[in-house]
């Protein structure tokens, strides 16, 4: 009797296991319909009822991951996503999208983890190359994007990450390279614009940096200070003096405090010989602070420069009296030391 009653369980859990079967098919179906006539709020409600029936269906799970990823449900589409990787581990799909979501995500660690462990997916390159340029692991980060810019050649964010990890390589010339590609792409952001003005301008290459200072504010930069500031003096290194030396007045006036900028202004003028210019920035500074010895010292120099050279001597004489740590710049003549 007892084998009788074990059977007969075991039969209606079969049945009752068949039936829940068909009813998950037969809504994941429709939802399937409902999605060929792009209706998505329908096709998720059918999904979410065939899933009421078989929680473990890994066709209808991975087809509703996609559907809420085409919905913009990001975070209810890595739900899903990571659902089926439980049901699925080796599907190659379920680890590309995941390690897609993850970085976009800035899980930069799983994201690294899943791209890893898909060698074939199609984002494995970028990916990987992209979360070594965030963990500073250049060395990394140069192989693979390189790797993902044979996939691809567009990739702005690939060429960007590629030019950046030059730069901190201190491989300029590789950098600019890339920095020139991405500059004239569509997508291209100002900030990175004006970074290859930066670039220029720490190279020596003034007439270059102006034109990248200019072409990012075309395409959006709102200049701060900063910006003002290397403007300035790349247009007095270019010999657009007045220019120049109106911006550093400007920025000045907002912070009279700030003196070393109008110290630096008199060490750029200097070194474009324009003696006279610089003159008149020393007297400027000497009418606020008689005794500012560097200023001084910067006049005495000038003057020297402009072929009165006991009067130069005399001026750097005097400021060595006021401060003695000068002496050692005697020898030097570098007015930009000061």
């Amino acid at each position: 009797m007892k084998k009788i009653i074990l059977l007969s369980l075991v039969c209606l859990c079969q049945l009752s296991f068949a039936q829940s079967s068909d009813s998950s098919r037969f809504y994941f179906e429709k939802g399937i319909d409902a999605q060929k006539i792009n209706n998505l709020p329908l096709a998720y409600q059918q999904f979410q009822k065939s899933l009421t029936f078989n929680s473990e269906n890994k066709s209808v799970i991975l087809e509703q991951a996609f559907l809420a990823k085409e919905m913009h449900k990001l975070s209810l589409s890595q739900q899903f996503f990571e659902k089926s990787y439980l049901l699925d581990p080796q599907n190659p799909v379920i680890l590309e999208e995941l390690a897609n979501l993850y970085f976009n995500n800035h899980q930069l660690n799983k994201a690294k983890e899943f791209a890893a462990s898909c060698p074939n997916c199609k984002s494995h390159n970028r990916i990987l190359g992209l979360c070594y340029y965030e963990f500073e692991d250049y060395f990394n980060a140069e192989k693979y994007l390189l790797l993902s810019l044979r996939e691809d050649p567009t990739d702005i964010n690939v060429n960007y990450a590629l030019a950046k990890t030059y730069v901190n390589m201190e491989q300029y010339t590789k950098a600019m390279k890339y920095y020139d590609l991405v500059v004239n792409m569509p997508a291209v952001r100002p900030i990175w614009i004006y970074e290859q003005g930066i670039i220029f301008y720490q190279n020596g290459d003034y007439k270059n940096a102006l034109i990248a200072f200019n072409k990012a504010v075309e395409h959006g930069y709102t200049p701060g200070n900063d910006y003002k500031e290397n403007f300035a003096f790349a247009s007095v290194y270019c010999g657009d003096y007045e220019k120049g030396e109106r911006l550093v007045m400007e920025l000045w006036q907002m912070n009279p405090v700030k003196k070393d900028i109008v110290r630096s202004l008199i060490s750029s003028l200097y070194e474009k010989k324009q003696y006279d210019r610089a003159l008149f920035y020393c007297e400027k500074l000497m009418e606020l602070d008689a005794r500012d010895s560097k200023v001084l010292y910067q006049a005495g120099l000038c003057f020297q420069k402009k072929g009165q050279k006991e009067k130069g001597e005399n001026l750097c004489d005097k400021a060595i009296e006021m401060d003695p740590s000068l002496e050692s710049l005697r020898t030097k003549k570098d007015i930009s030391i000061l």
